[in-house]
This record gives structure tokens, sequence and C-alpha cells, in this order.
């Protein structure tokens, strides 16, 4: 066996539904994979642009009641709108149930959002969820996959940021 690989730890693995993912270590901190991509991680500045897909919508607002995250990966965007004590309801939405468990590995960065009361979790694509919802949010965030990520493309379309529009109350 290579000697690289001997020195990596794995602490999640998962064949989902729709992606394999998986959460390891190989000696410079914890990386969140899906499909063989790194994703996320908690390395400091993994940990800054999660943060700040969080932190700074909420910040941006006067009083922000509602929020939906638009992918759960290891939970920290997740994690962050739940520190303004506005909050009220916190929606989070993942197509791939497999990537609960990598969030709970990430539960020490995240701030344990996934025990957080006020969350609710959402197992469906993204785009389709805020198609069919009635619900109006005072926070979205949303972090997709890179482009070059199969079944991708159409989270970079104005559809798609005129649906997240459409989606904000006022």
């Amino acid at each position: 066996v290579d000697a690289s690989l001997q020195a990596v730890r794995v602490f999640y693995y998962r064949e989902g539904q729709g992606a394999t993912v998986s959460v390891y270590d190989g000696g410079h901190g914890r990386v969140f994979q899906v499909n063989g991509h790194t994703e996320a991680g908690d390395a400091l500045l993994d940990l800054h642009h999660q943060l700040l897909l969080g932190h700074v919508p909420a910040l941006l607002h006067p009083h922000p009641r509602s929020a939906v995250v638009i992918g759960l990966g290891a939970g920290c965007s997740l994690g962050a709108p739940p520190a303004h004590d506005s909050i009220e309801k916190l929606t989070v939405v993942e197509i791939e149930p497999a990537v609960r468990g990598v969030a709970e590995e990430f539960a020490d960065v995240n701030g344990d959002v996934l025990r957080d009361p006020r969350l609710r979790i959402a197992y469906q694509d993204g785009r389709n969820y805020l198609l069919t919802t009635p619900e109006k949010f005072d926070l979205i965030s949303a972090d997709p996959l890179h482009p070059w990520t199969r079944g991708a493309a159409y989270l970079y379309t104005s559809e798609y940021y005129a649906l997240l529009a459409d989606r904000l109350a006022e």
C-alpha cells in the first residue's frame, strides 16, 4: 500500500441514492467529498467561505426570522444563521440523504446544527423545493456544486436566480 494512503483516516463513507459521499483526513484536516470532488473542509480557508455564506445574509437583513439553506454539506453555512437571535425557523434542503452523516462529522465546527430545534430538513432537489413551496424566506443561502459537476448547470442560470429572488420575503 502506498505510504501516503496509510495516513488517510476515513471518518464517513456512504454510497447514497445519487452520490457517493465521504469525510476523511489525509493529514491536513477533514475533507468532505461528493463523488470524489472536494466540497468542504475544516481548514481555515474553507471555514471562512462556508461561514460567510451563512452569516453575511443574516448580517445584511435588519431582522431575519426565517432562513433556508440549499445544500447541507458539512453544515457550516447552515450553522451560521442560528447564531443570530432573531432566527425562528431554519430549513435546509439537501438532495442526498447520505450527506446528513457528513454534517454530523463536522458538528464541532457547524455548531451541532442538526440538533437545533428550529431546523427542518427537506430531502429533495433545492430548485424543485423552491418551485413548489409557498413559503417565503428572509434569508436564502445557496452554495451549489461546482459548475463542472454533472447536474449542477441548472443552478447557474438566470431562471434559478429569479426563483431565489421570488422566494425572498419582503
